[in-house]
């Protein structure tokens, strides 16, 4: 079993964040390196680092409201540290490079399914923007040309991420068909395997008494017996075929058959696997019961539903119900 660590996003994702933080940091440098010696220019981009690192670092779905909250965060930590030094000037330049890194983490947002939590990212840029403006003497609109291209894009992002999210929701759909499709196929076919073996078994018990009737010879006890059991068989895997299953159980019926007694089986329950156990274990409990009912006619039933079934014997002398957690016995003929 391998236990080295494997980075949950293909290595492509990281070298697209190596390349994220190489820019930023190629921005501060030529166009603002004062904000390195004061510690703005640090702050802020150790907080975009650490937002694409965010996204970068789950396993590629929706992000979790957790990281959603980071990332927004980071984003209104790398705006206000970026924009507590930066000088009025028109064109900003470079100096504004925190524009387009928290575009890019609130882009990333809104393509991955946070489309809401990623504009209220931009209004908070946008509110930070608007009290600097203010702040170097200038009106707050003025925030609003500053950023509406990094809008634009985040507008791009938002029909992206909304039409990722229901293509998404139609492929989950078509999968889940696919697998409901596949799993009823398997159990189509689980069951066409039962039945030709249970088939194949019959018609070995069958291929002897049809040889001895076609002999023409005259038929002994023996052969009717086995013919009166093969009867019985047949009539069992047409009204019961779930309840002949366990080896005691059948065997038991065997038996009672070979006395002379005639005993029928019906099947009212469904075909789910709960019902199918719970076959299996009332029909090994009632097994050793049938010897001990000396009637010609026994009918078993089982029946109830999900949680509530039950399997009955009933015959002239005899009523008894068995289900799980109960204790059943037979009560004197």
């Amino acid at each position: 079993m391998s236990t080295g660590f494997r980075l949950p996003f293909p290595p492509a994702a990281w070298w697209l964040v190596a390349l994220f933080v190489l820019s930023n940091v190629l921005f501060v440098v030529v166009s603002a390196p004062h904000t390195l010696v004061q510690g703005t220019g640090e702050i802020a981009l150790l907080s975009s680092t650490a937002g694409a690192v965010a996204l970068v670092a789950g396993d590629g779905r929706r992000p979790p409201r957790g990281t959603t909250a980071f990332v927004l965060g980071a984003v209104l930590v790398t705006t206000i540290a970026n924009e507590a030094t930066l000088a009025d000037a028109d064109p900003l330049g470079y100096e504004s490079w925190h524009f387009g890194a928290c575009t890019v983490l609130l882009l990333t947002l809104a393509v991955r399914g946070r489309v809401l939590m990623a504009w209220c990212g931009m209004a908070a840029l946008l509110a930070v923007t608007a009290l600097w403006a203010e702040h170097v003497g200038r009106s707050p609109a003025y925030a609003v040309p500053l950023t509406m291209w990094h809008m634009g894009v985040l507008v791009i992002g938002t029909t992206v991420g909304l039409g990722l999210g229901l293509l998404q929701q139609r492929l989950d759909r078509v999968r889940v068909a696919a697998s409901a499709r596949s799993t009823a196929e398997d159990v189509a076919t689980a069951a066409q395997r039962e039945s030709r073996a249970r088939a194949e078994t019959i018609l070995q018990r069958v291929e002897p008494v049809l040889e001895v009737v076609a002999s023409g010879n005259a038929l002994t006890v023996e052969d009717r017996t086995r013919a009166r059991l093969l009867e019985a068989a047949l009539r069992d895997e047409m009204r019961a075929p779930f309840l002949v299953r366990e080896g005691a159980f059948v065997t038991a019926l065997d038996h009672a058959r070979r006395t002379g007694q005639d005993v029928l089986l019906l099947d009212d329950a469904d075909e789910s696997e709960e019902a199918q156990r719970q076959r299996g274990l009332l029909t090994r409990r009632l097994a050793p019961c049938i010897a001990a009912v000396p009637d010609a006619q026994i009918t078993i039933r089982f029946s109830g539903q999900s949680g509530r079934y039950r399997l009955t014997l009933v015959s002239a002398s005899h009523s008894e119900t068995f289900t799980l957690g109960e204790g059943a016995s037979m009560p004197p003929s």
